[in-house]
């Protein structure tokens, strides 16, 4: 319930700011949803219970984190059948074909139906923040409730194939976005394993008693937390741009011109505005070179006799 209020309240957070782009405004809506629903989910939550001391009780820790991951690989399923924004507009479409089919009058302007018969856009911010939420906080517990990693994997899975889903059949596209956006939260996907070191000291230390414990398992999990920032604030692309680089393309030197009509596609026939001037002019022209084409076959047979 409050990573809901969360996402309401910035959302409209993020719209007050005013951002320049779409791309602008989704990414930054994404990275306070991130980072706002992975502290109420796994931060607020396990210091909570650190305070308390309650690791292995009922409502403790580990009863906690189970359920939690639990929870999350069933909700993709509970999201697509309850899927409100688009069942609300769906028996409002019902009702209206229905008072149509019995000759009452639809008293709505166009711009009321077209908003009615139009889907609700699909929420890439959310989206993309949910499935990085879901990964960092399965690294941060699996070492201490492994099925989490299980659980999650489970979620993402089936998200996948309902998300995909979901934006065909119920969803609009919505605006644009530019490239910056996913590539931005693909690079989140190297704190997993920080949160995964970091995880295995921090509940290596408060569920086990120190001197009974080798300091072994402190080396390798503080090896691996040292490894992975370094991975994390690497420049990688310039490290895989050195290690594999990819040679330089040589420029096509045709004139468009003289190529055109071996293109499939071009702005003009994608235009809707110019699209079947140009396609009437791309058929004329296609049948005159085969013509052209034909005529000099012919020729050269009867020269040929």
């Amino acid at each position: 319930m409050i990573n809901f209020v969360l996402r309401a309240v910035l959302e409209r957070l993020c719209k007050y700011e005013k951002y320049g782009t779409n791309t602008d405004f989704l990414r930054n809506f994404s990275q306070k949803l991130f980072f706002a629903q992975f502290f109420n989910t796994a931060i607020a939550f396990t210091l909570v219970q650190v305070q308390v001391g309650n690791y292995y009780g009922p409502g403790g820790l580990l009863q906690g984190v189970y359920q939690i991951h639990l929870l999350n690989a069933a909700l993709p399923f509970v999201y697509t059948v309850i899927d409100s924004g688009y069942l609300i507009k769906y028996f409002k479409r019902k009702k209206i074909e229905k008072d149509a089919a019995e000759g009452k009058p639809i008293m709505m302007v166009q711009r009321e139906l077209d908003a009615i018969y139009e889907n609700p856009q699909f929420s890439f911010a959310m989206k993309y923040a949910g499935y990085v939420k879901t990964v960092c906080s399965a690294s941060l517990f699996t070492s201490i409730v492994p099925l989490a990693m299980l659980y999650s994997l489970i979620s993402l899975f089936f998200s996948y194939w309902l998300d995909k889903w979901v934006m065909l059949r119920r969803r609009a596209r919505g605006v644009a976005f530019g490239p910056e956006f996913p590539i931005e939260f693909i690079e989140y996907l190297e704190y997993p394993v920080i949160l995964f070191a970091i995880g295995n000291i921090g509940f290596f230390y408060q569920l086990t008693t120190l001197h009974s414990q080798s300091w072994t398992a402190y080396v390798v999990a503080i090896l691996g937390a040292v490894l992975g920032i370094v991975a994390a604030i690497a420049p990688m692309e310039k490290v895989n741009e050195y290690l594999f680089p990819i040679p330089d393309m040589e420029l096509a030197q045709e004139k468009y011109s003289e190529i055109k009509m071996k293109l499939p596609e071009d702005y003009d026939r994608f235009n809707p505005a110019t699209r079947d001037i140009a396609l009437e002019a791309y058929r004329a022209a296609k049948e005159g070179s085969a013509s052209i084409k034909r005529s000099s076959i012919l020729k050269q047979e009867n020269d040929n006799l």
